[in-house]
This record gives structure tokens, sequence and C-alpha cells, in this order.
């Protein structure tokens, strides 16, 4: 669905359909770090991946199907912390993920 390299090039982070899974690069390990079922009426539409390189955080945007709106969603590389940090409207438009912005 969607990945990215970590910062350190060493893991990929990947949307799929289990949902959000680490990847090691060496040993091509896969570590389940946020179940799509943590996240009901998650749907991924489009709009990327992005791994931080200060925060260690990665950002990804769903669509919840309940609510009709656009996510954006961060979680620690680690698993923790899942937060929604925006939503908008379906009719507003489709949030896409490109970059992340240190604060």
């Amino acid at each position: 669905m969607a990945a990215c390299y970590s910062p350190d090039g060493k893991r990929m982070a990947v949307l799929t359909s289990s949902g959000l899974e680490l990847i090691e690069g060496s040993t091509l390990k896969r570590l389940l770090v946020l179940p799509w079922r943590n996240l009901p009426n998650a749907q991924f539409r489009s709009g990327g991946l992005v791994w931080s390189l200060h925060q260690n955080l990665i950002s990804f945007a769903i669509f919840n199907t309940r609510a009709k709106r656009y996510e954006l969603w961060i979680i620690s590389a680690d698993g923790s912390q899942p937060k929604n940090i925006y939503n908008q409207d379906e009719s507003e438009g489709r949030i896409t993920v490109t970059s992340f912005i240190q604060i």
C-alpha cells in the first residue's frame, strides 16, 4: 500500500493488509506495530508514509469510513503513542502525506 525507509536506511515502514509493519533490512524480519484493528473504520486510500529524522515518528493518513473524514496520524516507530493530529471532512478534500515537518 505505502512504504518509506527509516532515516538511517536500515528499516522500512510499510502499510500492509495487516497494518503498519516495520521490516529490518538485513534480516527481512517483520514487526507489526499498529494492526488495523486498533484503528476501527480506517481505510488507506492514498497519501504516503513518512518517517521523521529527529523524533522517530511515522506519519500517515487514513480515511475514517464511519465519520466520513480523512485523518492524519503519527506513531512512534516502536508502535507506542498513536495519535490523530488532524481531521478533515471528506467534502473538503483528501489528506496526502509527502513530507514530515519538524518543529
